[in-house]
């Protein structure tokens, strides 16, 4: 049912415009799905450069749209510790606990 669920989700990302997708590997994601705290991994993510939004998918399927406004630098401006994000080099990490813009990190649990 979780295999179906997901294959129905995937073609409507797929055929979005201007984008950069993120994906688990197929280890992760099963480990994210089966996991009891799936509702806090993402195991699929997808920037819309057009609409300036963020989508995760979560382990349990659910569906979470955030803007990218909500990603801003951290550090101090000027010095090495000041990153911004990159939205076009995007993925998710750490076993889905994660999102990556380029340099910069955020916790998903947190969007």
């Amino acid at each position: 049912m979780q295999e179906e669920s997901l294959q129905s989700i995937m073609p409507s990302i797929k055929k979005v415009g201007s984008i950069a997708l993120s994906l688990l590997s197929k280890k992760q994601m099963d480990a994210a799905i089966r996991s009891k705290g799936n509702y806090q991994l993402a195991i699929l993510g997808k920037v819309d450069f057009t609409t300036r939004t963020l989508t995760i998918v979560y382990g349990d399927f659910s569906v979470h749209e955030t803007t990218l406004d909500v990603f801003r630098p951290s550090g101090t401006e000027g010095t090495p510790s000041w990153t911004e994000p990159d939205f076009t080099d995007f993925e998710i990490t750490d076993w889905g606990q994660a999102v990556r813009f380029g340099p910069y990190e955020a916790a998903v649990m947190h969007l």
